[in-house]
């Protein structure tokens, strides 16, 4: 049985939102910059996991740190 400090938090959108919004960016400036495209796919791929992770976390330790902001 949980009690109300060790309810587990929702899984919000942002850390994948803002892994995608990463990884459009990338792709964009992989297109200006005139790459070819496997290294376009490549570095968009990372760099919205990359991105995606780290917010995960950031967003793990900031609920951890601060549990009375559960958004």
């Amino acid at each position: 049985m949980m009690n109300e400090s060790e309810t587990s938090l929702p899984s919000g959108p942002w850390p994948a939102a803002v892994g995608l919004l990463a990884a459009c960016a990338t792709t964009m400036f992989g297109i200006v910059g005139g790459c070819e495209p496997e290294t376009i796919l490549y570095r968009g791929f990372v760099s919205g996991v990359t991105v995606t992770v780290v917010a995960t976390v950031v967003r793990s330790v900031w609920h951890l740190v601060d549990p009375g902001e559960a958004s």
